[in-house]
């Protein structure tokens, strides 16, 4: 044997040993039941079946597999259990860390939606499909669409579905989807914020705004406006920064130039609207309106006493901004130039004097029988005895 055909022989040698590791490994890694053969998977009963023929079946050991449309089995039953969701996934169950977690795998068996979920709940209406899924670690809700893909960028504190509409709760607010032919659609919001012990709500069910603004946005927007509200009683220019990464001269404070105003406490906002607004270059932004209770403690400029005052002033603030991403506020000021202050009580009249003394003259207090004939009206002009007027009778009489 010359060296060429040695070397040819150790070659082939070396490839048989790899092609046996290989099928060792490969059968190493398969379960029993496959081994028989493919068609010999342990199926105790059949539990759910898809419009392409696959099914769900169950082994003798209660886990759960899935087999196609010729009986060969595609997943191996390691689940607890199974279900057909939308496409090629399944909704599984195992259980992890004592645990049974839920979550999604496809006909190849692997994970496609992470085993952290207590519940995954299928919903439909209108043609659209999307899941409710409840986090096992801290009850947070993730909406999923038909293709399980989240269809918002967080998670909720609360999900219902009822009645065909999805309503959705965090700390920010309570927002409800209904649903149409192109998916789900922005229904309402009724967002809360506080700011300076002062809670406040604002609703929306425009439909040209809850076209353009998210959730998440809405929620920024009113958190800002508390910021700005805040900025314009105490004069806090740090908030600011909050608000915008821009120019802050747009920004002012409530009755920036009355110098008799000593302290401005906000006690209430009664009113929070917001609507489109065209602005100044031209193009589209969003102004909320904030109708707001204050209280005002001023130098009075007549007397030079220390008063304190309700007043309402009404704040408009605002925003642009296409996303989450570039929205920011651009300016906010109030209506009011001042506080509505009370009308100042006319100054007594100057005392009168007498010319040959030059003692103040008292004003003579003026007596009953004067002040009654005082009231009693002269008829025709005329003077005397030979006409009275009688107000019980109404009329003139002679005597």
């Amino acid at each position: 044997m010359n060296k060429r055909t040695k070397l040819i022989v150790s070659l082939l040698f070396v490839v048989v040993i790899i092609l046996a590791a290989a099928v060792t490994r490969f059968y190493s890694s398969v379960p029993a039941e496959v081994i028989g053969g493919v068609n010999q998977p342990d199926v105790a009963r059949r539990l759910e079946s898809n419009a392409n023929g696959y099914d769900i079946f169950e082994n003798s050991s209660g886990l759960c597999g899935i087999l196609d449309n010729r009986d060969r089995m595609i997943v191996v039953p390691e689940w607890l259990d199974l279900s057909f969701a939308e496409g090629e996934t399944c909704i599984a169950s195992k259980r992890i860390g004592g645990k049974t977690l839920r979550g999604c795998i496809d006909f190849e068996g692997n994970v496609t939606v992470p085993f952290i979920y207590g519940s995954i709940t299928p919903h439909q209406n209108n043609g659209v499909v999307f899941y409710i899924a409840e986090a096992d670690a801290d009850g947070q809700f993730v909406i999923y669409d038909s293709s399980f893909r989240p269809v918002f960028r967080q998670s909720w504190s609360g999900a219902k579905y009822s009645d065909g509409k999805l309503i959705l709760v965090d700390q920010g607010g309570i927002f409800t989807y209904s649903f149409g032919k192109n998916g789900m659609n922005f229904m309402s919001a009724k967002v809360s914020g506080e700011t300076l012990d002062c809670p406040y709500t604002m609703e929306v069910s425009s439909s040209i705004i809850l076209d353009q603004l998210t959730s998440q946005m809405l929620e920024e927007i009113v958190s800002d406006t508390g910021a700005y509200l805040e900025y314009a009683f105490t004069g806090d220019k740090e908030l600011l920064t909050q608000l915008t990464a821009g120019s802050q001269t747009g920004f002012r404070q409530l009755y920036p130039d009355d110098h008799t105003i000593l302290e401005k406490k906000l006690r209430g906002v009664s009113e929070i609207n917001i609507s489109k607004a065209r602005l100044e270059d031209g193009s589209t932004g969003y102004a909320v309106s904030v109708k707001t209770d204050a209280g005002i403690t001023y130098s009075d400029e007549n007397d030079g006493k220390i008063k304190k005052l309700d007043s309402t002033a009404n704040a408009r603030v605002i925003f642009t901004g296409t996303g989450l991403n570039d929205l920011t506020a651009v300016s906010g000021s109030f209506r009011e130039e001042r506080p509505d202050y009370p009308v100042p009580e006319p100054p007594p009249p100057a005392p009168e004097f007498d010319p040959e003394t030059g003692e103040p003259i008292e004003p003579q207090p003026t007596s009953p029988e004067e002040m009654q004939q005082e009231d009693i009206p002269q008829a025709g002009g005329q003077t005397g005895d030979d006409v009275y007027y009688a107000p019980e009778a109404g009329i003139m009489q002679d005597e």
